[in-house]
This record gives structure tokens, sequence and C-alpha cells, in this order.
């Protein structure tokens, strides 16, 4: 399936579970067609963080895949 990335600047955990739960909401009840479904992966790194794009994308995929059982 196809596969995108949304990058959002929050650092809350809270924030991120409901920008995830809007997405899915909105995918589900897409007025142009059949809604479908979605498995998202959440993975942040806080600011300053060390980590690169490639590490957070690798994380979240893997996070996605974990959703998906």
């Amino acid at each position: 399936g196809d596969e995108f990335v949304v990058v959002c600047p929050t650092e809350d955990v809270a924030d991120a579970h409901a920008i995830a739960r809007r997405v899915l909401a909105r995918l589900r009840n897409d007025a142009s067609g059949p809604g479908f479904g979605a498995s998202i992966g959440i993975a942040m790194a806080p600011a300053g963080s060390l980590l690169t794009a490639e590490q957070l994308i690798r994380t979240a995929d893997m996070a996605m895949y974990r959703a998906k059982e």
C-alpha cells in the first residue's frame, strides 16, 4: 500500500495521538468516495535531538507495522 509522512511540530505524545486520530477519521469519512482504513506509526524526537529523518521514519514504520498486528 501507499505510505506517507506527516510532520507535526509537537513534543506532546497526547497531541501526536490526537493528530493521528484526526487523520484516521478523515480517511474513513472522506466524502469523495468510500472510506478506508489505515495504520499509523508515530515517532517523536525532542527538540535538539540528533535523530535523523531516516531514523524517525524507520521508527514510525516499525510502529505502523506493530499497529497492523
